[in-house]
C-alpha cells in the first residue's frame, strides 16, 4: 500500500517551485488562429534556454473555474442566519486579493509541469518559460496582472492567408463551418475573430509597453527569419549568438515541420507555409472586403481604463 505523501514537506517544495519562476522570464505567445503562433513556440524551444508548450488556456479555463469555486464558497459563507442588516463576518470569506493569488498559484503549476517535460539537467540553464495560448490575445490584462514581470509575443498574419489556413485547418479537423464558401468564411474570420483579437492585444499593448509586447509578422519571418528569431530572443533576453540563432531557425522551419518543400499543399496541420497564398482562393471581392473589415475595426479607438471588449457585439461565431 502506498505510503501517503509527507505534506509538510510536500507544501514546501510547492511554494518553493513557484519562487523559483520568478527568476524565469515567463511568456506568453498570442494571436489569431493559423498565424504563426506554433512557429514562434517550435522556435523558441529548439534555443536551449527556453521551453515554449502549449496550450494552457489559462485566462478562459483554470481561472474562470476557481474563481466560480471561490465565489460558491463565499454565497455560502454568506449564506448563513443572521440579522438583515448584519454582513457576514469578514475573516469567514475571501475576498479577491485570495481569488487572484490562488489563480497565481494554480496557473504556476502548470508551467511546473512545462518544465517538467525537460530532460533531466535541462531545468536548471532554463531563461525563459513561455506558454503558447492564441486566445491569449483577448486576456492580456489578466495575464499582465498575474505576472507583472511577464511578456507578450503576438504573431500577426496578412488576415486573408490566415482566413484561408483557417477554412482548411477546420475543415481537416471535421468540424461543422456554417458558411457555404470559403469567401463568406473569410468576411466572417476577419470581423469575428481576426481583428478583435488584435485589437484588444494591441490595446493591452499601450499599457505594457514595448519592454513587455513585441509583434511579430508570419511575412517578416518568410523573408528574413534569422533577423526575427534574433528580435524574439533579444526580447526575451536569451542568447543569441549564431549557433543558437541557427538552431532555432532550422528546427521550426517548415521543410523540417511539414516534411515537404513551401507552398507544396497537404492536408495536415502544416499545410502549406505559403505568403500570399490566398490569391488562390478567394474571389477578388471577397479579399477586398475582408480586408476592409479587419482595417475598419482594428481603426476603432481604444477606450481608456477600460477592461471590456468594446467592439460591438459579434453575431456571426466562426
Amino acid at each position: 500500500m502506498p505510503q501517503p505523501p509527507d505534506v509538510t514537506q510536500a507544501f514546501r517544495a510547492w511554494q518553493e517551485q513557484s519562487r523559483l519562476l520568478e527568476r524565469v522570464q515567463i511568456g506568453f505567445i498570442v494571436g489569431p488562429p493559423k498565424t504563426g503562433t506554433s512557429w514562434v513556440t517550435s522556435t523558441l524551444h529548439a534555443h536551449p534556454n527556453a521551453v515554449a508548450r502549449g496550450e494552457g488556456h489559462l485566462p478562459t479555463r483554470l481561472i474562470p473555474a476557481l474563481g466560480q469555486a471561490m465565489q460558491a464558497y463565499h454565497n455560502a459563507q454568506a449564506g448563513g442566519p443572521r440579522q438583515k442588516d448584519k454582513p457576514p463576518a469578514a475573516w469567514l470569506t475571501p475576498d479577491p486579493s485570495d481569488t487572484l493569488l490562488l489563480a497565481r498559484q494554480a496557473c504556476d503549476r502548470v508551467f511546473v509541469r512545462y518544465l517538467a517535460t525537460l530532460k533531466p539537467g535541462a531545468k536548471e540553464r532554463i531563461m525563459a518559460l513561455l506558454d503558447k495560448t492564441p486566445d491569449n490575445a483577448r486576456h492580456m490584462d489578466l495575464l499582465a496582472t498575474i505576472y507583472p514581470w511577464g511578456r507578450f509575443i503576438c504573431v500577426t498574419r496578412d488576415v486573408r492567408d490566415t482566413a484561408v489556413s483557417s477554412w482548411f485547418h477546420r475543415k481537416l479537423l471535421g468540424e461543422t463551418i456554417p458558411y457555404a464558401t470559403i469567401d463568406e468564411f473569410a468576411l466572417a474570420f476577419a470581423h469575428d475573430v481576426w481583428a478583435p483579437m488584435m485589437w484588444l492585444a494591441r490595446r493591452s499593448a499601450r499599457a505594457l509597453g514595448p519592454h513587455r509586447y513585441l509583434e511579430v509578422a508570419y511575412e517578416d519571418y518568410k523573408a528574413r527569419p534569422a533577423e526575427q528569431v534574433e528580435r524574439l530572443l533579444g526580447f526575451l533576453g536569451l542568447p543569441a549568438e549564431p549557433d543558437y540563432v541557427g538552431a532555432c531557425v532550422s528546427d521550426a522551419d517548415f521543410r523540417r515541420q511539414g516534411g515537404r518543400e513551401p507552398g507544396i499543399e497537404r492536408a495536415s496541420f502544416f499545410r502549406k507555409g505559403a505568403v500570399g497564398d490566398w490569391h488562390n482562393h478567394l474571389s477578388e471581392r471577397a479579399a477586398e472586403q475582408t480586408l476592409r473589415h479587419a482595417h475598419e475595426i482594428l481603426a476603432q479607438p481604444f477606450e481608456p481604463g477600460s477592461t471590456e471588449n468594446a467592439l460591438p457585439s459579434q453575431t456571426c461565431a466562426v
